[in-house]
């Protein structure tokens, strides 16, 4: 039973640190979104992050278009509209992933308290006789 119930929390563990990042990337995913949303509405300088609270102010060179990762480094230009899409889609694969993870934190949880009630009724057991 002992080494069951430490199967299961470092499942749970594991799955509690896969639901972080994917909060984390759904956060980021939707936050992007609202960027691609608010660079499609304007049409002259504005700032871009360069990572660590730097910043650039600059023009976008082709109006109503970005460069979007398609994979392996690999950049292809879309419209607002397709990157949004995209992101859409990240979002919606991001949100299933993060539903499935901690419906399964629940499972791992639920067995993991169902095993420790056991392991706590048997040592009752061994305290009365």
């Amino acid at each position: 039973m002992a080494y069951q119930l430490q199967f299961y929390e470092a499942q749970a563990k594991q799955l509690q640190q896969n639901v972080e990042m994917l909060q984390a990337a759904l956060e980021e995913a939707m936050s992007t979104q609202v960027a691609v949303q608010a660079l499609s509405k304007t049409d002259g300088m504005t700032i871009f992050p360069l990572g660590s609270r730097v910043f650039i102010n600059a023009k976008p060179e082709k109006k109503g278009k970005l460069l979007v990762e398609a994979g392996a480094g690999v950049m292809i230009e879309k419209t607002y509209e397709e990157a949004q899409a995209v992101l859409e889609d990240s979002v919606k694969k991001i949100r299933d992933g993060l539903a499935k993870a901690q419906a399964q934190l629940s499972e791992i949880s639920k067995k993991a308290g169902q095993l420790n009630a056991q392991a706590e009724e048997l040592a009752r057991r061994q305290n009365k006789n």
